[in-house]
């Protein structure tokens, strides 16, 4: 025969998180349980599980999955896995991605030398399958941002990947990449390479200015003709759909 089982939380309140799962089967008339048993692998709980629960402002944009992010249960497990991981026992959007700011920090060591080409973006799969003699991941604010990206999408917090143009305190002109993450109310700054959370005043206290931002989005691997397909290393200005917004009041 087939049985179906419902699934029925313990709480109405859950944190996000890794979740074990336990079978139990009860018994009429008594409701006598005949059997228990914990399954192999835990179950995840994240925001979009009702789709209702974190609506994305920008209809889904910020949820999406690219040649960048990944983590659809058919390639990108070990990401949701690991943003399970960053975000256990978070109960707020806010404080979800105020945790994985700081766990993407604390796994990765800034490497400038681990591209031929420093030109190219690497991919969350990637990232997490290249890592230094320490076990460390490796990469640069870009990377930072994109694995931190990829664990809020992958847990239904929205997210946006910000490459942003400025003079540092030396005088130079140079880059940054930086995120940002809806907590249901407002977008909220994130720099997981510099390991600063909803503090977008720090790049002009340390003596930055003339900040101009382009949203990054829609990855696609094959739009850069030099770049191998497939191959998780994107072009950082050819292979992404780029938004410009100018100079943004709250960093400026």
């Amino acid at each position: 025969m087939t049985v179906t089982v419902p699934f029925q939380p313990t709480s109405t309140q859950s944190s996000i998180g890794i979740k074990p799962i336990a079978l139990e089967v009860r018994v009429d008339p008594d409701d006598t349980s005949t059997h228990f048993v914990w399954m192999p692998y835990d179950g995840i709980e994240k925001y979009n599980n009702d789709a209702n629960h974190l609506p994305d402002p920008d209809n889904g944009v910020n949820l999406n999955t690219s040649d960048i992010y990944h983590f659809p249960f058919n390639e990108g497990y070990n990401i949701i896995l690991e943003a399970a991981v960053a975000g256990d026992n978070s109960t707020t959007p806010y404080d979800t991605a105020n945790q994985i700011t700081d766990y993407v920090h604390n796994v990765m060591h800034f490497y400038k030398e681990h591209f031929i080409n420093k030109s190219y973006t690497a991919s969350d799969i990637w990232i997490t399958n290249n890592t230094n003699a320490s076990g460390y991941y490796i990469g640069v604010c870009d990377e930072y941002a994109i694995l931190s990206n990829a664990f809020n999408r992958a847990l239904g917090v929205p997210s946006k990947q910000y490459y942003m143009n400025m003079t540092n305190s030396s005088g130079i002109q140079t880059a940054h990449e930086i995120a940002e993450v809806w907590d249901g109310q407002e977008w909220i700054h994130s720099d997981p390479a510099w390991n600063s959370f909803d503090n977008p005043d720090i790049y002009v206290s340390r003596n930055c200015s003339n900040m101009y931002f382009w949203n990054m989005k829609n990855a696609d691997d094959s739009l850069d003709a030099g770049d191998p397909t497939g191959d998780g290393l994107l072009h950082f200005w050819l292979d992404f759909e780029r938004e410009y917004l100018g100079m943004l009041d709250k960093y400026n």
